[in-house]
C-alpha cells in the first residue's frame, strides 16, 4: 500500500505476513518490479523481517506508469517461493 503513487517520493508498504516453512525457517524476502511485456526483474530490497517502506521507480507511460511488484521468500536452505502481488500498482511521475 498505497496502490498509487509518486516515483521516488511515496513510500509504498509491502508486509508478508504468515510466511512458514514446513521442514526449516524463512530466511529472507527480496522484492522485485516488472513491468508489462519486460522480462526483466528489477530489484527493489530486501530483509528478513518481511515488512519494508520503499520508494519506486515510475513506471512506463505506455503502460499508464502501472508496474508489478512480487517477492521472492526464501528459506533456510536459500530455496525460493514466489508471490506476485496481484494488483498492479500505479507509480506516476512527479509533476511538480
Amino acid at each position: 500500500s498505497p496502490l498509487t503513487g509518486y516515483a521516488l517520493q511515496t513510500d509504498f508498504f509491502i508486509t508478508c505476513e504468515y510466511w512458514a516453512d514446513h521442514d526449516g525457517s524463512i530466511a529472507k524476502f527480496e522484492y522485485f518490479a516488472t513491468f508489462a511485456g519486460n522480462t526483466n526483474a528489477y530489484g527493489l530490497s530486501y530483509d528478513d523481517k518481511g515488512n519494508v517502506s520503499i520508494k519506486l521507480p515510475a513506471g512506463p507511460s505506455n503502460l499508464n506508469y502501472q508496474l508489478t511488484v512480487f517477492v521472492c521468500v526464501f528459506d533456510d536452505l536459500d530455496t525460493p517461493t514466489e508471490f506476485v502481488i496481484s494488483t498492479p500498482v500505479t507509480v506516476n511521475v512527479n509533476e511538480t
